[in-house]
Protein backbone atom coordinates (compact mmCIF):
# COMPACT_ATOMS: atom_id res chain seq x y z
CA UNK A 1 0.00 0.00 0.00
CA UNK A 2 1.47 3.69 -0.79
CA UNK A 3 1.89 5.92 1.95
CA UNK A 4 -1.17 8.07 0.46
CA UNK A 5 -3.26 5.21 0.29
CA UNK A 6 -2.48 4.23 3.96
CA UNK A 7 -3.15 7.94 5.36
CA UNK A 8 -6.96 7.82 3.45
CA UNK A 9 -7.42 4.39 5.19
CA UNK A 10 -6.50 6.32 8.64
CA UNK A 11 -8.49 9.60 7.58
CA UNK A 12 -11.77 6.62 6.38
CA UNK A 13 -11.14 5.11 9.70
CA UNK A 14 -11.10 8.43 11.90
CA UNK A 15 -14.62 9.32 9.74
CA UNK A 16 -15.61 5.87 11.18
CA UNK A 17 -15.12 6.28 15.19
CA UNK A 18 -17.46 8.02 17.37
CA UNK A 19 -15.06 10.73 18.70
CA UNK A 20 -14.52 11.99 15.32
CA UNK A 21 -17.88 11.53 13.73
CA UNK A 22 -19.97 13.39 16.58
CA UNK A 23 -17.76 17.00 17.11
CA UNK A 24 -18.69 19.01 14.46
CA UNK A 25 -14.81 20.62 13.49
CA UNK A 26 -13.42 17.18 13.02
CA UNK A 27 -15.81 16.08 10.48
CA UNK A 28 -15.89 19.99 8.79
CA UNK A 29 -11.98 19.31 8.84
CA UNK A 30 -11.94 16.01 6.78
CA UNK A 31 -15.04 17.04 4.43
CA UNK A 32 -14.58 19.34 1.31
CA UNK A 33 -16.72 22.44 1.60
CA UNK A 34 -18.85 21.28 -1.56
CA UNK A 35 -18.71 17.74 -0.22
CA UNK A 36 -21.53 15.28 -1.67
CA UNK A 37 -22.94 12.14 -0.15
CA UNK A 38 -25.44 9.71 -1.21
CA UNK A 39 -26.82 7.58 1.52
CA UNK A 40 -28.09 3.76 1.30
CA UNK A 41 -31.56 4.72 0.87
CA UNK A 42 -30.55 7.61 -1.78
CA UNK A 43 -30.69 10.60 -0.29
CA UNK A 44 -28.37 13.24 -1.04
CA UNK A 45 -26.88 15.45 1.50
CA UNK A 46 -24.44 17.84 1.50
CA UNK A 47 -21.87 18.88 4.41
CA UNK A 48 -23.73 20.99 6.88
CA UNK A 49 -26.47 18.05 6.87
CA UNK A 50 -23.76 15.72 7.15
CA UNK A 51 -22.14 17.39 10.12
CA UNK A 52 -25.79 17.80 12.00
CA UNK A 53 -26.70 14.06 11.67
CA UNK A 54 -23.42 12.64 12.29
CA UNK A 55 -23.62 14.79 15.60
CA UNK A 56 -26.54 13.35 16.74
CA UNK A 57 -25.96 9.52 16.12
CA UNK A 58 -26.36 6.95 18.28
CA UNK A 59 -23.26 5.32 19.07
CA UNK A 60 -22.15 2.16 16.99
CA UNK A 61 -18.48 0.26 16.64
CA UNK A 62 -17.29 -0.07 12.95
CA UNK A 63 -14.71 -1.92 11.67
CA UNK A 64 -13.33 -1.23 7.94
CA UNK A 65 -12.63 -4.56 5.98
CA UNK A 66 -11.60 -4.70 2.18
CA UNK A 67 -9.73 -1.34 1.29
CA UNK A 68 -8.41 -0.14 -1.23
CA UNK A 69 -7.57 3.17 -3.30
CA UNK A 70 -6.95 3.89 -7.18
CA UNK A 71 -5.15 7.21 -7.85
CA UNK A 72 -7.27 8.77 -10.25
CA UNK A 73 -5.11 11.81 -10.62
CA UNK A 74 -2.12 13.40 -9.06
CA UNK A 75 -4.24 14.69 -6.19
CA UNK A 76 -7.41 12.42 -6.15
CA UNK A 77 -7.96 8.99 -5.13
CA UNK A 78 -10.96 6.95 -5.38
CA UNK A 79 -11.05 4.61 -1.92
CA UNK A 80 -13.71 1.84 -1.79
CA UNK A 81 -14.21 -0.58 1.37
CA UNK A 82 -16.80 -2.84 3.34
CA UNK A 83 -17.94 -1.12 6.66
CA UNK A 84 -19.44 -3.29 9.24
CA UNK A 85 -21.22 -1.93 11.92
CA UNK A 86 -22.32 -3.59 15.50
CA UNK A 87 -24.92 -2.36 17.81
CA UNK A 88 -22.94 -3.01 21.09
CA UNK A 89 -26.55 -3.48 22.97
CA UNK A 90 -27.37 -6.39 20.64
CA UNK A 91 -24.85 -7.70 18.77
CA UNK A 92 -26.20 -6.59 15.49
CA UNK A 93 -24.21 -5.98 12.47
CA UNK A 94 -24.75 -3.67 9.36
CA UNK A 95 -22.82 -4.74 6.25
CA UNK A 96 -22.30 -1.69 3.65
CA UNK A 97 -20.34 -1.16 0.98
CA UNK A 98 -18.60 2.13 0.59
CA UNK A 99 -16.78 4.08 -1.65
CA UNK A 100 -15.45 8.49 -1.28
CA UNK A 101 -13.28 10.40 -3.85
CA UNK A 102 -10.51 12.11 -1.85
CA UNK A 103 -8.73 15.25 -2.78
CA UNK A 104 -5.88 17.35 -1.40
CA UNK A 105 -7.13 20.45 -0.98
CA UNK A 106 -4.72 23.54 0.16
CA UNK A 107 -2.25 20.51 1.00
CA UNK A 108 -4.52 18.23 2.96
CA UNK A 109 -6.85 15.84 2.35
CA UNK A 110 -10.44 16.14 2.27
CA UNK A 111 -13.64 13.96 0.95
CA UNK A 112 -15.58 15.65 -1.91
CA UNK A 113 -17.99 12.57 -2.29
CA UNK A 114 -18.73 9.39 -0.52
CA UNK A 115 -21.14 6.78 -1.24
CA UNK A 116 -23.03 3.79 1.13
CA UNK A 117 -25.15 0.79 -0.07
CA UNK A 118 -26.35 -1.59 2.02
CA UNK A 119 -24.61 -4.98 1.17
CA UNK A 120 -24.74 -9.05 2.93
CA UNK A 121 -21.76 -10.20 4.95
CA UNK A 122 -20.31 -11.73 1.82
CA UNK A 123 -16.69 -10.76 0.30
CA UNK A 124 -16.15 -7.29 -1.63
CA UNK A 125 -16.73 -8.08 -5.71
Amino acid sequence: MTEEAAHLRRLEERLLQADARRPPDVVRELLADDFVEVGSEGVVSNRDQIVKWLSQEAVYERVLQDFHARKLAADVFLVTYRSVRRDPATGRERHSRRCSIWTRIDGRWQMVYHQGTAAGSGDWA
